[in-house]
């Protein structure tokens, strides 16, 4: 498959678990026989536009540091282009988002071109913006503290519902994803973080690594690496170090990382007389972080909040050394399944120490304590936490999202055989998930193609496969009695059909701002109340409104069917191009745009209005056996419209406004009534 990754960092220099996953997750899908390329925010301004790792091939967007709405900006511009420039080498088959705004602008603006978006949440980006912010002084700093916030959500939540899936590395980030964004559990998987066995392995002789490392040989070495953040807990294990006591002349503490933090530390650590016993190292290369594990006798993760998985837990546990850690985020998952033991029970200083005491204790007396653990904890990485079993975890996902994929395609509404009818009789209908919901929103049910295209499509519905719901506007000023009276008929036939069906009153023909604004949020909340898989809009009004209401309330799937259009002038020059404009926008958000005839399909084309892949050309239809009743009830008698017996004639149903025609219709038959009297 074609798979491009989406991220705001990049595969070429590992600093932290993101870059981390995002690398394992392109390379290792490339060996899979996938074909991989990765779009990424540049790290610096004067980073290089492309580069190749082994199969993989990064293509980088620039972004405007200068101010945060800058920067969101030219994040999404940016990235779009790059992304166009991407799937201008073939059809993109899996796009996975690894941050929000790197995949904000493709999956707005792009979306029919990827057959499935994936989003992989490594953590809740408002969430871990709020850990990394530094704290606000100021009343105005409060404001855009809480505003900058209130958009990461916003843009995550948007860009998450948007996807066909989610993919998260732990038990913790599902219950967290499903809580915050209300994502329902099937649509989200569990693919848990991983080592590289290979990489992080045991040493053979640990003595050795330390002198390399130029490490004390006789001590007890713990080591943890972080970000040097709030979040993080290292304040709590530098309290913990000073409890140790008598153990603390024999122990060690490394902690490797950079971060906001590390005058503070540094602070603490001379105020509590901790220098003989704590280092701070600083960033520590990738090419000797396993020579770290290797060394220590203890890893520790001292996390008071949000840890979405923590590669350094099963990194250490790769490498044979046992871990120590919260009962924060994921980090229980994993440690448990090694040994209950070595979580603590709460996350303060004094909970931090009694655990370290006693595996200390354990470590000195009890002979092959330690062994038993870091044999254990291996174990555990081989059998689960690797990236073999991660990327291959990918793959089934991929097939399986495909063959779902080519299910729904394969299988349209109204397809199915006699025999596929009867099996599902006979087997009650045997299915797992409920008909999926079509929603069809139109501007008037009452009169006309548009209406009765509608009418026989929600009529036509095949129920086992699909529960389908027509919503629809009130007539306007225009003939509202007549109107009236088919919106009411044509009710009665949904219902006696047992279609679901909804009038919004507010819903016009007419430009009403107040009105509009209404329409837009009734048909938003409505659209997360049914949570339809399909939203099908129908005419230029309810088009507008309705797309722009699905795509704010996360419809999987938009569907438009024009109708007709008024690109060539009739309301006006200006009326004209704003309609041309609205259309070329929400045709970015729309799936699959119907048109009538192939003349109606490259007249919006002509007028860059969708792309020629996202049209499909669906004649409308009658009702057949209406008017081949009628056809053998014989012909109708002229005298029945006042007119004489031997009259010829000829007749026009529409609305009586001028882009009918009928004026052109008058003078032709006064120019043909010269020949044909009987006319």
């Amino acid at each position: 498959m074609n798979v491009v990754l989406l991220a705001e960092v990049t595969v070429e220099q590992v600093i932290g678990g993101a870059e981390r996953v995002l690398r394992e997750q392109a390379l290792g899908l490339a060996k899979q026989g996938h074909c991989v390329s990765v779009i990424a925010r540049a790290p610096f301004e004067s980073a290089e536009a492309t580069l190749s790792i082994g199969s993989v091939t990064e293509q980088r967007y620039p972004v405007i540091r200068t101010s945060e709405p800058a920067f969101v900006w030219s994040s999404v511009q940016n990235a779009l282009q790059v992304f166009d420039r991407t799937r201008q080498a073939g059809p993109i088959d899996i796009a996975m988002i690894h941050q929000s705004l790197a995949g904000l602008g493709p999956i707005l603006f792009r979306y029919g071109t990827v057959r499935r978006w994936l989003y992989v949440c490594h953590s809740l980006a408002h969430e871990e913006y709020l850990t990394r912010a530094e704290r606000a002084a100021t009343t105005l700093e409060r404001v855009r503290r809480r505003l900058s916030v209130r958009a990461r959500r916003w843009i995550e939540r948007m860009v998450i519902r948007r996807c066909h899936h989610v993919i998260v590395l732990s038990e913790f980030m599902k219950r967290q994803v499903m809580a915050t964004h209300g994502i329902t559990e099937k649509q989200i998987t569990v693919v848990p973080g991983a080592a590289d066995p290979a990489k992080f392995y045991p040493a053979q002789d640990r003595t050795e690594v330390r002198r390399e490392l130029k490490l004390p040989e006789s001590r007890r070495l713990l080591f943890t690496v972080r970000n040097l953040v709030p979040r993080m807990g290292l304040e709590s294990l530098l309290e913990a170090m000073t409890m140790l006591e008598e153990e603390q002349q024999n122990v060690l503490l490394l902690i490797g990382g950079e971060g906001r933090l590390r005058s503070q530390l540094e602070q603490q650590i001379r105020n509590r007389g901790l220098e003989a016993s704590v280092q701070l190292l600083g960033f520590v290369p990738e090419d000797q972080l396993a020579k770290y594990y290797q060394a220590s006798d203890l890893v520790v993760m001292p996390t008071l909040q949000l840890e979405g998985f923590g590669l350094v837990t099963v990194e250490a546990l790769a490498c044979g050394t046992p871990v120590m850690g919260t009962p924060v985020g994921a980090i229980p998952e994993v440690l448990r399944s090694v040994d209950p033991l070595l979580v603590t029970e709460r996350t303060e200083g004094t909970s931090l120490a009694k655990t370290l005491r006693l595996l200390l204790k354990r470590f000195r007396e009890q002979t092959g304590e330690r062994e038993r653990l870091s044999k254990k904890g291996r174990e555990v990485v081989e059998r689960r936490y690797n990236w073999v079993a991660h990327t291959t975890d990918l793959d089934r996902l991929f097939v399986s999202l495909s063959k779902d994929r080519q299910v729904s395609s394969n299988r349209p509404a109204g397809n199915l055989s006699k025999s596929d009818h009867s099996i599902s009789a006979n087997r009650n209908v045997e299915r797992t998930a409920k008909p999926r919901k079509v929603i069809h929103v139109i501007t008037r049910l009452d009169h006309g193609g548009s209406a009765k295209n509608t009418m026989l499509t929600a009529l036509g519905h095949d129920r086992i496969q699909f529960e389908p719901l027509v919503v629809a506007g009130c007539p306007g000023r225009w003939d509202a009695q007549g109107g009236q009276a088919a919106t009411e008929e044509n009710c009665r036939q949904l219902e006696k059909a047992a279609v679901r069906w909804m009038l919004l009153p507010s819903l016009t023909r007419e430009v009403h701002p107040i009105k509009d604004a209404q329409v837009l949020w009734q048909l938003v909340c409505l659209f997360r109340q049914e949570q339809p898989a399909l939203v099908h809009t129908h005419t230029s009004k309810a088009g507008l409104l309705g797309r722009v209401a699905a795509w704010w309330a996360g419809v999987p799937v938009i569907v438009h069917t024009p109708h007709g259009h008024v690109f060539y002038g009739h309301f006006g020059p200006f009326r004209s191009w704003l309609f041309l404009q609205v259309e070329r926008v929400l045709s970015t958000i729309t799936h699959r745009l119907i048109a009538l005839t192939e003349a109606e399909r490259q007249d919006h084309l002509d007028r860059v209005v969708g792309e020629a892949d996202r049209f499909a050309v669906v004649p409308s239809g009658i009702d057949r056996e209406r008017f081949m009743r009628a056809r053998f009830q014989g012909k109708q008698q002229p005298d029945w419209f006042g007119c004489p017996p031997d009259a010829l004639v000829v007749g026009s149903v529409g609305w009586l406004t001028d882009i009918k025609g009928h004026e052109y219709l008058i003078a032709a038959i006064a120019k043909l009534k010269q020949d044909f009297p009987p006319l």
